[in-house]
């Protein structure tokens, strides 16, 4: 009898390495998940906020982006400042064709590029030539890390690197900037 005393708390045991052992997830905004921490180039990174771009005055919803750095910041232009990795993640929400993926990235690199426009703009022409039509459930990551510059991807496939750091800011700033395309974006990905 002595050993049937110790099958309840065994399982009990069990149970709870299991629950552990299941990946951290950082729960969901509209319907999309994002797991807690990603690696950048062998630096692990968190998730500081989770939020929903929606484009026109319909509020038609395009992507949940998730913004991932070493340390969690509400600070945007310390931010985009920083020399450390940083990871924006989008997962889209409807078809995007590829000339309005195009037309709103060089929205934002123009109001973000300043005096570094003109000095950018051979990275601009190949950072455009990578994008693509996305469809309902595609995702596009952008990724920097200090000593390699600003990686994208387009459903996991690295689409090519910039080097450097001024590029990577300008796409970050976009985002995260005083001049930021969507406020209450920007907003949620700061966690506020």
């Amino acid at each position: 009898m002595q050993s049937a005393r110790w099958i309840v708390p065994s399982l009990l045991a069990l149970a709870l390495v299991a629950v552990g052992a299941a990946p951290a997830l950082a729960g969901s905004h509209e319907g999309v998940t994002m797991p807690d921490k990603v690696t950048v180039e062998g630096t692990s990174l968190v998730l500081n906020g989770m939020g929903l771009r929606e484009a026109t005055m319909f509020k038609v919803d395009v992507y949940v982006a998730g913004l991932y750095l070493e340390k969690k910041s509400s600070n945007g232009d310390a931010i985009v400042k920083a020399r450390s990795a940083k990871r924006i993640h989008l997962q889209f929400k409807r078809d995007v064709d590829r000339k309005d993926m195009v037309k709103a990235l060089e929205g934002a690199f123009n109001k973000n590029a300043g005096s570094k426009k003109s000095a950018l703009s051979g990275e601009m022409k190949t950072f455009k030539s990578w994008l693509t039509k996305l469809d309902e459930g595609d995702t596009m990551t952008f990724s920097y890390a200090p000593d390699k510059g600003l990686m994208v991807d387009i459903n996991g496939k690295r689409k090519g690197t910039i080097a450097g750091d001024d590029f990577a800011s300008v796409i970050f700033a976009g985002w995260l900037g005083k001049n930021a395309t969507d406020k209450d974006l920007r907003k949620q990905l700061l966690g506020r």
